[in-house]
């Protein structure tokens, strides 16, 4: 509130409203076009009716397309009040509002939802009750007129739905990042009424420089007299905390002309202020304004602000002289009060926020007035958005200019022949004709209307200090400009920084940006892109150096030497995000693909923290994972490479920067140890002296033990300061044998080798080969064909020498080549292309081609970028993909080709330019020559029984292995014959084979499999008979589906995205999310530790073969599917909390005696949670165990004291919960608590 001398009264409730005749809807109802009618002359008469103020027309029936509204109320102002003045401060109108008091224009003002003031003084009759109207003409006024025929008129019953395809001539929409939704018109924040002084004190600005150490102040005055006024100014500085005087400027002498406005520059040093910094609880002051007259004061007015002063250096921004770094998420998540909101946003590490509209913060504090002041007492510093925003392309800031660039001429059409005389001649000439063409212009309406809503802006939020910079708008330039005005962007450039100009008249304190356009082709001090990552081939190098951006960001480009602040990044996409830096495991879950994209984040604002990046807002809240929180600690320890590894036997370095980005320049002690084989290798510990918002680089070195296989280590880095949290964290890195000998048994080992690269590393290693010069030298030849890096030339990469090579027997590896293999070289159709990645993932862990490596081992290789090049597209066939690298993981970087009785193996990975540099490497060179210099294709025969599955004879066939038909079971189970029997398991085949069981068992003591496909209910007795066990199956439902071990040697090749399926159908319409398909498999068998989805849900029927999904909240199996309300809400359930009394217990039903050992239950807060549970067993009078729950999205594990059997039971009793009172339209309270999943856990093995 703003204390004038006097009083203020705030004017928001009920008050009248009436809807103005004019333009009268076609449509009773304005989402039913059915209900057409004639309106008659006498209904624009006013009707008035209660309305609360802010309100939003759009939500009263009979004031739906209004546009025009009257707002009256009347105010009693007492005898005691006259020879004051007096003003209306609007917190926020939308759009034209004209003020009248006593039925006399006040004035008349233009503006969307920033607020404003208006004298009356002269209006206001005090001893009376007065009467304040506000006349609103509505959005419906901003439509641009001319964006379609019919003009201004034809926009009259343009319903809410459509208007996001209109054009506007004012920043109505879309408006999410400014004060509120534009769309929205009328009174839409409160009004307050102020009795001040008179003359009185109209606005003022306050201005802090640290580093002159002086406080200036704009002191506006206001004479409402008929004669000029002369007032003596006194600014003192009021402690916000104490409310003592702390500072006094010097005072100031003013005259003001009668009627009108005059400002006084106060200004005076200060040698110790109380600086505001972006800490909790900052230090704040009132500057109080006293304007006297003959030594009284007539008018007292006091303006919160902060000593605090933003400047630019180099590419930092600086608050106190201090630089600061600046990151956020979206938002904090949900809070149930507002001070929960800033504690939140600390303890996520977020440094700065979009002061925009919408975020949870708004729910509560409903003007930018009242959002603004907490961010200031809360110390929340960030950037402001004005209203006006262009991604939806809303704007003509176009149009043709009224006099014509140059004239032209076009020929004219010639007659055709045949026609008469006259036309005959005219064709002989092919006359000219001129017209006008006309340059395009910046649409002076629309420019004016943003520069105004600029200097609005700028004038309302001033003095706030948590206001570190403008965003002027959001890519109005980037999209709305770029995409619909290309030719022109260099015009709409220079008229965007001209907005940015007014408003630096109005506050030239703080920088200006734009949301989207860099810094508008320079004309900005910031340059602040949207989304500049560049193709993803380029990471992670290009988060340490930025030489390539986005294509629509390449007009933008940072130039190092002002900030660069990325204003929005990294939008959702978690899938391709994560599955590029974690591979196929994003595809396990949502949150799985969730805490992938947090890893993809570390990587690349890592990046941009090491290089200096002032600022940087990743459009997403992936704050719960470990990943976020080190990305957005104030001290942190940045590796050079996203993975390391250690040549075993020699002393190692690895490159780390070590961040301060805190306030203060105290001391930063970094300490580090590397321990492998329970021993700590290498410590160190230092103090260094980093400036705060820089750091500096710190090279660890390490020796190594040699090793002859993989060592598995752990490096712990701590960086610490005395004022801030610890930062902590341990990465994996291995110790990798050196490659010492290398041998092939029985094979002729032949080498191309034109850059000498690999040969070193083979004469090292001890291994006898034949160097050739081309490739023609192998024809006729056999044994292992070696081509290093770079050496076939393109005649031979598309040649068919290595073809024939591998049909005669041979085996082929061809590492990293400028000219991949393909065409005839390849005994399948390979596509080849330019694209490199920088992380790559193995599908063969666990195998011998992966011996002494691991997951991670194929990323970010040492040296330069990248760690493969020229990379294959992955084959649909005749070829197995044996890892892969992309964001859709559609890349194939070592592939293997059979080819007869021998092999081709592209290797892009960089191998050959990577020896003696990367220790993964050596590794994998030595791995691909152990595995295929002894090739041999599998010689083994599958006996397949199935005489009544065609469909299966047909799938076995396909897979191209040596396959035998057998005529009894018996017969396939000859290991002397066979290596594999699969077998169609009918409940008939099943039978015999629980009789052949002593048969069976020989077959696999002699090394034989069984293959068994298509278990059904009616064979699992026998099963069970055959395998001594006591099984249970059911129907395959709609439901998580992942492989439990990626690294089982049967799952070489194969990933959780090959079993994770989709079906068809959309979940939403318009929506790109798929339902989990039903139809993968057809019955499960309960190996797993989890047995709850065997159980009977609650709600379920009893037959657990009657399957039916509900595809909503209410499915019984919901609660045992393996998926979350990440995946979709309609995978989950949500419990009935009745309000006189406690809700059902949740029992399930079990199908078989089960030993328990655990449980876990993954709460939901959509509405509220269950808060403590107990566990019943068997329908016991007393719980098993009683467990708590938290109040939040997470799981929550109880371990039994110790296993314990249950026979046909098991029941979740809800003891306590929380809801968050959300109610429904009609205000009926939602009691729901939500559970996104349950599992019951068997002892482990």
């Amino acid at each position: 509130m703003l204390l004038r001398g006097g009083v203020s009264q705030s004017i928001q409730g009920a008050v009248f409203v009436a809807r103005l005749g004019g333009f009268k809807p076609l449509y009773e109802s304005h989402w039913d076009r059915r209900l057409i009618r004639r309106f008659r002359p006498e209904e624009y008469d006013l009707r008035w009716m209660g309305f609360d103020v802010p309100g939003n027309p759009w939500d009263v029936p009979a004031l739906v397309f209004g546009h025009r509204l009257i707002y009256r109320t009347r105010v009693h102002v007492p005898a005691a009040a006259q020879g004051r003045g007096f003003s209306l401060h609007f917190s926020g109108t939308n759009w034209i509002a004209s003020v009248f008091v006593n039925g006399k224009l006040a004035g008349t003002h233009k503006g969307v939802w920033v607020p404003w003031d208006m004298d009356i003084s002269n209006l206001v009759e005090p001893g009376k009750v007065n009467e304040v109207a506000v006349a609103i003409k509505g959005t419906y006024y901003a439509f641009d007129a001319k964006q379609r025929p019919g003009g201004l008129k034809g926009e009259a019953n343009t319903p809410l739905e459509r208007k996001d395809n209109s054009m506007w001539v004012a920043p109505i929409y879309p408006s999410t990042k400014g004060d509120g939704d534009g769309y929205i018109y009328g009174i839409v924040n409160p009004v307050t009424l102020i009795c001040a002084g008179r003359p009185y004190t109209d606005d003022v600005f306050v201005k802090p420089s640290v580093a002159n150490k002086q406080l200036d102040a704009e002191v506006t005055v206001r004479n409402p007299d008929s004669r000029e006024q002369s007032v003596e100014i006194l600014c003192e500085a009021v402690n916000d905390r104490d409310g003592s005087v702390e500072h006094t400027l010097p005072p100031a002498n003013l005259t003001v002309p009668a009627g009108a406005t005059a400002t006084a520059q106060v200004t005076g040093p200060w040698e110790n202020p109380k600086l505001w910094w972006p800490v909790a609880n900052p230090d704040l002051y009132r500057l109080r304004v006293t304007l006297r007259q003959n030594g009284k004061p007539v008018d007292v007015r006091e303006q919160l602000f902060g000593f605090r002063e933003v400047t630019l250096e180099g590419t930092g921004m600086l608050i106190n002289g201090v630089r600061r770094n600046v990151w956020c998420w979206i938002d904090v998540g949900e809070i149930d009060h507002p001070e929960q909101w800033a504690q939140k946003w600390r303890e996520q590490g977020n440094r700065f926020v979009r002061f925009a509209y919408g975020n949870s913060l708004t729910r509560f504090l409903k003007s930018r007035e009242e959002q603004l002041e907490y961010h200031d007492r809360h110390g929340v510093a960030g950037r402001l958005c004005t209203m006006i925003d262009g991604m939806f392309i809303s704007y003509r800031l176009m149009e043709e200019a009224s006099e014509p660039a140059q004239e032209e001429t076009t020929p004219q059409e010639t007659a055709p022949q045949g026609s008469d005389k006259k036309a005959k001649g005219k064709k002989d000439q092919a006359k000219k004709e001129k017209r006008p063409k006309r340059a395009r212009v910046p649409n002076k309406v629309i420019w004016d209307n943003f520069r105004e809503h600029m200097e609005q802006v700028a004038k309302a939020y001033r003095n706030h200090p948590s206001v570190i910079l403008y965003q002027i708008e959001n890519e109005l330039v980037y999209i709305n400009g770029a995409n619909r005005y290309g030719s022109d962007l260099d015009l709409i450039e220079a008229a965007m920084a001209d907005v940015a100009e007014a408003g630096r008249k109005i506050d030239p304190t703080r920088p200006y940006t734009v949301g989207g356009a860099g810094d508008l082709s320079g004309r900005l001090e910031i340059n602040a892109p949207h989304y500049p990552t560049a193709l993803e081939d380029f990471y992670p190098e290009n988060a340490y150096n930025t030489t390539r951006y986005s294509t629509k960001i390449e007009r933008w480009p940072w130039d190092k030497k002002k900030p660069w602040q990325i204003g929005e990044d990294s939008y959702a996409n978690h899938l391709a995000y994560g599955a590029l830096v974690s591979g196929g495991e994003v595809y396990r879950s949502t949150q799985a693909a969730r805490e992938a994209k947090a890893k993809y984040l570390r990587m690349l604002y890592g990046g941009y923290r090491w290089q200096g990046v002032s600022g940087f807002f990743p459009w997403d809240g992936l704050r719960e994972f470990e990943d976020s929180k080190k990305m957005f600690s104030d001290l942190i320890a940045i590796p050079r490479k996203q993975t390391a590894r250690l040549f075993g036997g020699r002393s190692n370095e690895l490159l780390f920067k070590i961040m301060n980005d805190t306030l203060t320049r105290d001391p930063v002690t970094f300490e580090w140890s590397y321990a492998a084989g329970g021993k700590v290798l290498a410590s160190d510990k230092k103090t260094l002296d980093i400036e705060p918002g820089f750091g500096v680089e710190q090279t660890l070195t390490m020796p190594a033990p040699a090793v002859t296989e993989r060592l598995d280590g752990v490096l712990r880095l701590k960086v610490s300061q005395k004022t801030a949290p610890d930062y902590i964290d341990e990465r994996s890195i291995p110790v990798l044998p050196a490659v010492q000998t290398l041998s092939v048994s029985g094979a002729d080992v032949w080498v191309l080798d034109r850059k000498n690269a690999i040969v070193a590393f083979l004469e090292s290693a001890g291994l006898k080969f034949q160097k050739i010069n081309a490739l023609d030298e192998i024809k006729g030849k056999a044994g292992l064909l070696l081509i290093g890096n770079d050496s076939l030339t393109a005649q031979e990469a598309y040649g068919r020498a290595m073809l024939a090579f591998a049909a005669s027997g041979g085996s082929v590896i061809c590492l990293e080549q400028d000219n991949p293999p393909a065409g005839a070289a390849l005994p399948a159709t390979v596509q080849t292309s330019t694209r490199m990645a920088g992380f790559v993932h193995s599908k063969m862990i666990g195998t011998p081609l992966m011996r002494d490596l691991g997951p991670d081992d194929l990323i970010d290789w040492a040296g330069d970028h990248p760690t493969a090049k020229n990379i294959h597209h992955a084959p649909s066939e005749g070829a197995r993909t044996l890892a892969v690298s992309g964001s859709s993981l559609d890349m194939s970087p070592l592939i293997e080709l059979p080819c007869g009785r021998g092999v081709i193996v592209l290797c892009q990975l960089r191998v050959g330019a990577k020896l003696g540099l990367e220790p993964a490497a050596g590794v994998l060179l030595r791995n691909l020559i152990t595995c295929y210099g002894a090739y041999k294709p599998s010689d083994g025969v599958v006996a397949l029984f199935s005489p009544d599955n065609k469909l299966l004879e047909g799938k076995v066939v396909a897979t191209g292995v040596l396959t035998e038909k057998i005529q009894t079971l018996a017969d396939g189970l000859d290991a002397t014959k066979y290596r594999i029997l699969v077998m169609d398991a009918t409940p008939a085949n099943l039978a015999v084979l629980a009789k052949t069981k002593s048969k069976a068992a020989a077959f696999e003591k002699a090394g034989g499999w069984i293959v068994l496909h298509g278990l059904t209910p009616q064979g699992v007795e026998d099963f069970n008979r055959f395998v001594d066990s006591d099984r249970i199956v059911r129907p395959y439902r709609a439901e998580r589906c992942t492989l439990d071990n990626t690294q089982n040697r049967l799952a070489a090749t194969l990933g959780t995205r090959d079993v994770a399926l989709y079906a068809a159908e959309e979940i939403q319409r318009h929506h790109s999310e798929k339902w989990i398909s039903p139809d993968v498999f057809s019955f499960v068998i309960d190996t797993p530790r989890d047995f709850a989805p065997f159980t009977l849900p609650p709600g379920a029927p009893d037959d657990p073969f009657a399957y039916k999904p509900t595809r909503d909240d209410k499915d019984p199996y919901n609660f045992v599917n393996g998926m979350l309300a990440d995946d979709n809400w309609r995978y989950t359930r949500q419990i009935w909390i009745p309000e006189d009394g406690k809700p059902e217990d949740l029992v399930f039903k079990l199908r078989r005696p089960e030993m328990l050992d655990s449980v876990a239950v993954w709460n939901l807060d959509s509405y509220g949670t269950i808060t403590k549970m107990a566990l019943i067993l068997d329908g016991a009078a007393d719980p098993a165990l009683v467990f708590d729950l938290p109040n939040e999205t997470a799981v929550a594990t109880a371990k039994l004291p110790k296993p314990l059997p249950v026979k046909q039971s098991i029941a979740l009793r809800p003891l306590e919960w929380k809801l968050k009172g959300r109610r429904q339209k009609d205000g009926t309270e939602v009691r729901l608590a939500g559970i996104n999943l349950v599992q019951f856990f068997r002892p482990e093995d």
